[in-house]
């Protein structure tokens, strides 16, 4: 696949998880401090039932994450 997408496009989605991660090891260092643990509360599966969705297309799989991702993040 990295000779369709590049090493860059691979590069770059390394550098986004890097990111993701620390993103929740605050989150979840922030719901220990008030008590509670990833899970614990009830949360919609949008994003991982659009992940299953375009498991077979990696072109729609990036167009659909982003725009799931900027809808809830509006709503």
């Amino acid at each position: 696949m990295s000779d369709i997408l590049g090493e860059g496009f691979f590069a770059d989605f390394a550098h986004v998880a890097d990111d993701e991660s620390r993103h929740f090891s605050w989150c979840s260092q922030r719901l220990a401090e008030l008590g509670f643990k990833y899970g614990d509360m009830p949360a919609h599966n949008l994003l991982w039932r659009e992940c299953e969705r375009s498991s077979d297309n990696v072109a729609a799989r990036l167009a659909v994450i982003p725009l799931v991702q900027v809808t809830l993040s509006q709503a």
